[in-house]
């Protein structure tokens, strides 16, 4: 089970589960959440498509979060089950971070990942919590696909297959330009925001970790852990601020707790070039 420090007890949460696998980047960005909300949860591990997954997922896909609120004293009552990422987050902003914050018994809550709406600047906090949803977004359909399915994971398929390293760089050729351009948008994104923060740490909106941190990190992490990634996140390259960032999210407690089964975790203990 894992425990982050969080000062309610099991009767007043209930039970969180969460199924998924460590390799899984939308998994990861779940625990992330998990972790920096300070919320215990049962990390179920499976991979996509195997029985367990299945039977709360009809399409396979990870991660699946349960909630059983009135656990331990009724299991089966009122029981929550989500999956489809973007369902979970809001999950989490709208029910289990405000039931953690409530049982803090005056410690300090964490910054909530969806930044509030103030209705007093309703167009100004309306349109940050949109950057984040927009980020979030674009890190599921634009981002993960172009670093993914066509530049990490051909990558580990080619090394598999016991391809030499010439052979691999012509496959990734196309997969890097995709890379290039996907690294350019965040670029964006970060050069957009470091205009409005006048010190401290660089994220993609506000001063604080948000959604957007947290659904682009796992991908970049996995791009880091491998040859191209340390050509594309050169801090010397055309994307030095998301370098910047890479680096100083995985310095973040959040991220070292996600580490263990991570992609940059097994190819770390592989000896493949780059860790993450």
């Amino acid at each position: 089970m894992t425990t982050p420090d969080i000062h309610s007890t099991s009767e007043e949460l209930g039970i969180v589960e969460l199924y998924g696998a460590p390799i899984s980047t939308f998994t990861r960005t779940i625990s992330l959440a998990m972790h920096h909300l300070n919320l215990p949860y049962i990390a179920r591990q499976h991979l996509p498509h195997t029985p367990q997954v299945r039977e709360h997922n009809p399409l396979g896909l990870i991660p699946v979060l349960i909630h059983r609120p009135h656990a331990p004293f009724d299991l089966n009552k009122d029981v929550v089950v989500l999956y489809e990422s973007a369902a979970v987050k809001s999950y989490l902003d709208d029910a289990l971070a405000g039931i953690a914050a409530g049982r803090r018994h005056g410690s300090a809550s964490p910054p909530p990942l969806t930044p509030p709406l103030d209705r007093a600047h309703l167009v100004t906090s309306s349109h940050t919590r949109a950057t984040v949803s927009q980020i979030s977004s674009l890190a599921a359909t634009s981002v993960f696909p172009a670093l993914e399915p066509k530049l990490i994971k051909v990558r580990q398929a080619m090394e598999g297959n016991g391809a030499d390293e010439e052979s691999i760089k012509v496959a990734l050729e196309e997969g890097m330009e995709g890379a290039r351009s996907a690294l350019h948008i965040l670029e964006g994104f970060l050069e957009e925001n470091a205009k409005k923060q006048s010190s401290g740490p660089l994220y993609f909106v506000g001063n604080t970790p948000t959604w957007a941190d947290l659904y682009v990190y796992p991908i970049l992490a996995d791009l880091a852990a491998t040859p191209e990634g340390k050509t594309l996140l050169d801090p010397n390259g055309k994307a030095p601020k998301v370098a910047a960032w890479v680096q100083h999210f995985a310095g973040l407690d959040m991220a070292k707790k996600t580490y263990p089964g991570s992609v940059p975790d097994l190819r770390k203990q592989e000896g493949k070039a780059g860790h993450q």
